[in-house]
């Protein structure tokens, strides 16, 4: 469903929403190593995020990346919608141009209101809550 930068973009906002902050910034060896994400992969990715201001950076001694307070209030959703635009979420599952809610391809009325209804959820629950969960132990990386 999503892409390979929307699924480790997800799992370095998690990671950082967790364990960082403005005082306790991460470094891209060590997200990359306790995400088991290619580090320069994440590196692009992770500097794509902060120039958009969805995480920030710092560079030099006790620099790293880090989520501020405001940002933890954010939804999943915005972040897959930053990587993988709105589009990309409501497309077909087929990947057919032309299938929309009016001319339907094979599987849309199979997988389209289950798709509304995840995107529902992820607007409906904050980075915060799922670090919350993360420390809890009740959800894990």
């Amino acid at each position: 469903m999503f892409s390979q930068s929307a699924k480790y973009a997800i799992l370095a906002i998690l990671y950082l929403t967790t364990y960082s902050n403005k005082e306790h910034k991460k470094g891209i060896s060590e997200i990359s190593e306790k995400i088991n994400v290619p580090t320069p992969f994440l590196a692009k990715l992770l500097q794509g995020l902060s120039k958009k201001g969805f995480i920030h950076s710092s560079k030099g001694r006790g620099g790293g990346f880090y989520m501020c307070e405001e940002n933890k209030n954010r939804s999943l959703l915005d972040l897959i919608e930053e990587i993988e635009g709105k589009k990309k979420l409501t497309n077909c599952v087929l990947g057919l141009n032309h299938c929309n809610p009016n001319h339907t391809c094979s599987l849309h009325n199979l997988v389209y209101e289950k798709n509304i209804e995840m995107l529902k959820n992820l607007k409906g629950k904050l980075l915060y809550e799922y670090a919350k969960d993360l420390k809890n132990g009740a959800s894990f990386l």
